[in-house]
């Protein structure tokens, strides 16, 4: 989708039930449910009231000029888009699920520019939450929630992260508003332990319900959700308005923080994120923010070490040339794969030694903190992905080392392509020998090749067949399975015994900080007859990643020896969030996806970013590729044929 906005009318409609502002920023509290600054009692919440409406100001809805964000301006955006998040995610009023967060982080954002001492910034809270969380408290340590025992409340269920609430039977993820009473509070795993939370956001001390009681079918007090209407002020989407890209930054980190869930097994500081995030939003950059702000947020979510994240933006990327072939590592070296394009002087698996006098190591070496990888792929993923994308065409000199020992130094354009160009297929074609391999491959000795990652339903018949004949076994797993049942109901018949997978928990955040319940999922695989007793080993690759690797984690609960090398370290379901997406929640500028659910080892010790570690270690070797042999099948052969 093209770098444009939408059109921004310079009022907001006041019309029956829209979602207004309270009184002017230059009060220091405001009425409704925003509270004063002193010692004041909340209402009870068991009695239902309707947010105050005055008449509306007339918001500005220019961003401010000159635009370099202040160190104060930045706290005070940090603390309201760490609010937002733990109202939106946690309070359970009907005007939190009925608002529009994407539209109401725009907004937001836009009027905290707009204030100018910190009683302003204060009222602005107290004006911006009063409608979706009346009893929402600010700076009111005083201040208590109770509830009756009686009560029927409401709370936030939440396991996993879904996109715009919209909850879907195929999804592993859930979030939808449940149903207790006030005794049951903190009576179960998952269940909020106390009415409210108190916390500190940017020295602003928050008092936050996280249960509300329920009056006819309403949460009360009665609330009003924050949805622009057609006729008034819309959001931009634009990553170059400030307000749009602080809302996109600010929902980015509000969704990691709340439901990446390795956050604690990496030790990840991620709420020192959020400043930078916001800042690459700041109007000091230039006319054109998209670059600081794409940069930042691979550098962000490269921090995650997950091999599951990804940045799908065409709006974000500037970049539009390449070189024309794909490099890897193969023993530490890097060598061209592929050529995309026919160059005078480079041959198929050369070795890149230099470009422009400098090792491929060290050409990305400033791009690895933005390879959206972790750690131990991310050099080799980097030199594939990254290595001399450029925004105008360049032409590079190339040092290279032929198979035969003599080296050669070659001029060569980048060619042009649009973000994402750089031919799948060509990368697949070299990493992917098992793709190019049968399903089934009886070998002269009695030992079965089964080709497990192109498994069907379909197949199983024919399988146990060959399984019936066969002597020994060689299950492979180097490539992306494609069918879950499929495998899944084989290795039923090469077990005697039930195997486990590897431990699989929801998080299920239930209160701010956030405070999250780790819910075991417990998948088994059954011995299902017949059962083939056979002497076997299972082969995988560096790539084999997510499903490839859920597979491996039975075949080591059943004992199976595995060979290769170290996984990729990715596995759980994955999530989506969606950045400025339109007025209907579609056609986002920005898609970031990321895994939703943890996974640890068979002993408990943390899987992301460390994989499946094998065996028997085996790779592929330098002279290896260029003879196109597939030195880990030889292994696996050579290793089954050894007397035991």
């Amino acid at each position: 989708m093209p770098n444009t906005s939408l059109t921004r009318p310079t009022r907001f409609a006041a019309d029956r039930g829209a979602w207004v502002l309270l009184a002017a920023l230059t009060m220091s509290a405001c009425g409704g449910g925003g509270g004063g600054a002193g010692n004041s009692t909340p209402p009870s919440p068991s009695t239902p009231s309707t947010p105050a409406t005055p008449s509306l100001p007339d918001p500005a809805t220019l961003w401010p000029t000159p635009g370099k964000f202040g160190q104060l301006q930045l706290e005070r955006m940090a603390a309201l888009a760490e609010i937002a998040a733990n109202v939106q995610y946690f309070h359970p009023s009907d005007g939190v699920a009925q608002t529009d967060w994407d539209a109401f982080l725009q907004y937001a954002m836009l009027r905290s520019s707009q204030v100018g001492t910190d009683a302003e910034f204060l009222a602005l809270l107290r004006s911006l939450f009063a409608p979706l969380a009346p009893d929402l408290r600010f700076n009111e340590p005083t201040a208590e929630y109770k509830v009756s025992p009686q009560d029927e409340l409401n709370y936030w269920y939440q396991n996993g992260y879904i996109e715009g609430g919209i909850n879907d039977t195929k999804d592993v993820y859930e979030r939808r508003r449940k149903s207790l009473r006030a005794a049951e509070l903190g009576s179960a795993p998952g269940l909020p332990g106390e009415a409210a939370a108190r916390y500190k956001a940017a020295g602003i001390e928050v008092l936050q319900p996280l249960v509300q009681p329920v009056v006819l079918g309403k949460t009360s007090p009665a609330s009003q959700g924050f949805k622009p209407l057609p006729a008034g002020w819309s959001p931009d989407q634009d990553f170059n308005q400030p307000a749009a890209c602080l809302a996109a930054m600010a929902k980015a980190w509000g969704v990691i923080q709340n439901f990446f869930p390795y956050k604690e097994s990496l030790q990840l500081n991620w709420p020192a994120e959020l400043r930078p995030m916001l800042s690459s939003c700041d109007p000091a950059q230039g006319a054109d923010r998209v670059p600081a702000v794409n940069a930042q947020l691979r550098r962000s979510l490269t921090l995650l070490r997950d091999n599951h994240v990804g940045l799908s933006a065409k709006s974000l990327e500037r970049r539009r040339w390449f070189m024309p072939f794909s490099v890897q590592l193969v023993q530490g070296k890097p060598l061209l794969v592929e050529p995309t394009a026919s160059v005078a002087g480079l041959q198929k698996y050369d070795e890149l030694l230099s470009i422009d006098g400098r090792t491929p190591q060290q050409w990305v070496e400033g791009l690895l903190p933005l390879s959206l990888s972790n750690e131990h792929t991310r050099m080799g993923w980097t030199l594939y992905q990254d290595l001399m994308y450029s925004s105008a065409p360049q032409s590079y000199s190339l040092n290279v080392r032929h198979a035969d020992g003599s080296e050669a130094t070659v001029s060569v354009p980048s060619i042009n392509s649009a973000p994402g160009g750089q031919p799948a297929d060509a990368y697949m074609a070299w990493h992917d020998v098992a793709g190019q391999l049968p399903l089934l491959d009886p070998k002269p000795d009695g030992t079965l090749y089964l080709n497990l990652s192109k498994m069907t339903k379909a197949d199983l018949p024919r399988a146990r067949e060959a399984l019936a004949q066969a002597k020994a076994l060689v299950l492979d797993l180097r490539t992306y399975p494609v069918e879950f049942s499929a495998w899944y109901s084989l290795l039923g018949h090469l077990v005697d015994k039930p195997i486990q997978s590897l431990p699989l928990y929801h998080h299920q955040p239930y209160a701010p900080g956030p405070k999250v319940y780790r819910q075991r999922v417990q998948q088994a695989i059954q011995p299902a007859t017949p059962y083939f007793k056979l002497p076997m080993v299972a082969i995988y690759s560096r790539f084999s990643q997510s499903q490839n690797e859920h597979a491996l984690g039975f075949l080591q609960s059943a004992g199976v020896p595995l060979m290769g090398e170290a996984s990729s370290g990715a596995n759980g379901n994955i999530t989506e969030m969606r950045l400025l997406p339109d007025a209907q929640g579609k056609n986002p500028l920005a898609t970031i996806t990321f895994t939703g659910m943890e996974v640890t080892q068979h002993d408990g010790s943390r899987f992301m970013d460390v994989g499946i570690l094998p065996d028997i270690q085996q790779g592929r070797s330098v002279a290896g590729v260029r003879e196109q042999r597939d030195e880990v099948l030889e292994a696996a052969l050579a290793w089954l044929r050894k007397p035991r």
